[in-house]
Parts: C-alpha cells; sequence; structure tokens
C-alpha cells in the first residue's frame, strides 16, 4: 500500500513538473525575453538572405542557441519550484525562488546582452502578469467548484486542467507578442522607464509591491476562504476589484512618467527652437554691425545650452 502510494506521489511530481509548471516557466522566460528584445534580429527577411552571405545560416545558430538556453531556464527553475513543492514550502517563497531562478540563469547566459537590473525588473513585470490571469479566474472557479487550493495543488491532473484557461490567455499574449516584435522596440516605454535610476527603482518597487498585493490576496481569498460565505456575485465583484488595482496603479505611475518625460521633451524642443531663432537674429544684427546686440543674444544663448544640458544631464541613467 505505501509502495503504491510513493508511486502515485512520484507520478503527480513528474505529472505536475511536465504539465503545469513547464508551461508556466515557458511563459515566464519566453515573455520576459520578448520585453528583454531578444528576438526581435531572428526573423529572417529573402532580401537580406540574398544580399548577405550566411545571413539565414548565422539566423539559425541564433535560434538554435536561444532554444537551448530557454529549456535550461524552464527546466531549471520547473525543477527548483517542484523540489520546494514537494517539501511543502511556502508558495511565497516558492515563487521567490522561481523568480531568482530565472533572472539569475537568464544574467549567466545572456550576460553578454543584458543589464542585470533590466533582466530583473522585466521577470518581475512577466511574473505579475501571469499572476494576473491567474487571478482574473481562479478564486471564482474555486468558489463554483467547491474545491480548496490545497485540494487542487494536491492532484496535479487537476491543477492543470484549472490552469487550462490561464494557458490559453498566457500562450495568446505569447503569440501575439512574438507576432508584433517589431513594434515593441519603438515603444518609448522602456527607454523613459530606465532612462533614470530613480525611476527604474520606483517601477521595480510598484511591481515588486503589486506581486506582494496578489500574494496576500490570493492566500486570504484561495486558502483563508474569506469569501467563502458571500454570494457569487459579490465574489466577482471583490476579485474584480483586487485585478484592477495593480493595473491602476502601475497605469497611474506610468502615466506620471509620461507627463514629466514629455515635458521635458517640450522644454527641449523650446530650447531647441530659441537657439535656432539666436543664430539667425545674431546673423542679421552680426551683418547690421550691431555687436552689442550679438553679446545679448550670446548670452540668452549660452543660458539655454546650460539649461538644455541640464535636461540631458538630468536623463542620464542606467539604459
Amino acid at each position: 500500500m505505501m509502495f503504491n502510494e510513493s508511486w502515485y506521489k512520484v507520478g503527480n511530481v513528474l505529472a505536475n513538473f511536465a504539465f503545469v509548471s513547464i508551461p508556466e516557466e515557458t511563459f515566464i522566460v519566453m515573455f520576459t525575453l520578448i520585453l528583454l528584445k531578444r528576438f526581435e534580429d531572428i526573423k529572417v527577411d529573402r532580401l537580406m538572405e540574398e544580399e548577405i552571405s550566411g545571413y539565414k545560416e548565422y539566423s539559425k545558430i541564433f535560434l538554435m542557441q536561444d532554444i537551448k538556453k530557454v529549456v535550461f531556464m524552464v527546466v531549471f527553475s520547473a525543477a527548483i519550484s517542484n523540489i520546494l513543492h514537494l517539501f511543502k514550502i511556502d508558495s511565497t517563497l516558492t515563487l521567490l525562488s522561481g523568480y531568482l531562478c530565472v533572472a539569475l540563469s537568464m544574467l549567466l547566459l545572456y550576460k553578454n546582452y543584458f543589464k542585470a537590473i533590466k533582466v530583473f525588473v522585466y521577470t518581475a513585470c512577466s511574473i505579475l502578469i501571469f499572476m494576473l490571469i491567474e487571478f482574473s479566474y481562479l478564486p471564482l472557479l474555486i468558489s463554483a467548484t467547491g474545491k480548496s487550493i490545497t485540494d487542487i495543488s494536491n492532484n496535479s491532473w487537476l491543477t492543470f486542467l484549472c490552469a487550462l484557461p490561464e494557458r490559453i490567455v498566457e500562450y495568446s499574449i505569447l503569440a501575439y507578442a512574438l507576432m508584433k516584435k517589431a513594434s515593441f522596440s519603438q515603444l518609448r516605454l522602456a527607454r523613459v522607464i530606465f532612462n533614470r535610476r530613480f525611476i527604474t527603482g520606483a517601477f521595480f518597487a510598484t511591481i515588486i509591491t503589486n506581486i506582494i498585493f496578489l500574494l496576500v490576496m490570493g492566500k486570504l481569498i484561495g486558502f483563508d476562504g474569506i469569501l467563502n460565505e458571500l454570494s457569487f456575485a459579490v465574489q466577482s465583484v471583490v476579485v474584480i476589484m483586487v485585478l484592477v488595482f495593480p493595473i491602476v496603479n502601475i497605469a497611474i505611475f506610468i502615466l506620471t512618467i509620461y507627463h514629466i518625460f514629455n515635458k521635458e521633451e517640450h522644454d527641449r524642443y523650446v530650447i531647441q527652437e530659441n537657439i535656432e531663432s539666436f543664430i539667425y537674429d545674431m546673423k542679421i544684427f552680426a551683418e547690421n554691425g550691431n555687436y552689442t546686440k550679438v553679446n545679448e543674444l550670446i548670452n540668452e544663448m549660452e543660458a539655454d545650452i546650460l539649461n538644455l544640458y541640464d535636461i540631458s544631464n538630468n536623463n542620464k541613467g542606467v539604459a
């Protein structure tokens, strides 16, 4: 009897590793790499194939190297998560371990490509998106089925079935992101966020805070069952409010950053316009021999150049 139970546990762990953890970690790793713009240069252009000898072969090697690295990161992180789950380690520590496994292995494998701060921030973003998708339906599913998180997590096949809606959404996002990879490089968001250390740190802190918030709410709803006595409608409202909170505060943060950035861009544009105007006026005054006015314009232009330097100096960061 004990022998059969042991084999059941082994089978359950292996099934959880293959059908639950691997897909989860694949999404997190791949989405992080997309945010880091790793796959933007893989697509082979036919015209480029004809014009540049060996480009196609290089692209194949490039892609194969990435596949190997992705497989390693996914398997490594999934294995660690399952080992911790097997020893009934707290889910928060398991999530933290998975985060560190992905981020550190990515830094190790791509040490010549990515900066550490970007890897840690983008990995956190991927995990937050993963958690938002999971939280969007899982509490209501638990309520509707009457199962607890413990019941689900202890049965790999039940976990797999419950995770199917999540996987569909995740891989739809992944497919869309891969198809639209060229447009990601044109977004100014990353440049704005990583332009200053303070903004980078604040954004990272915001992401981590939201992850902690979702973890706490997940435990309260999933494990403690604080919504069990409420009607399904009330539960739905609470879940929606929990989901909206991270989205809203991140949106406010990003909009604030854009406001600051656009204001600086406008100030820079005005200064550049003034300098061009000064140069034009100086030419006119110099032709007329009015050098006193030229000197006045030079002084004004120097002040604008200093202001322009201050704006540029403020924008120096870790990007």
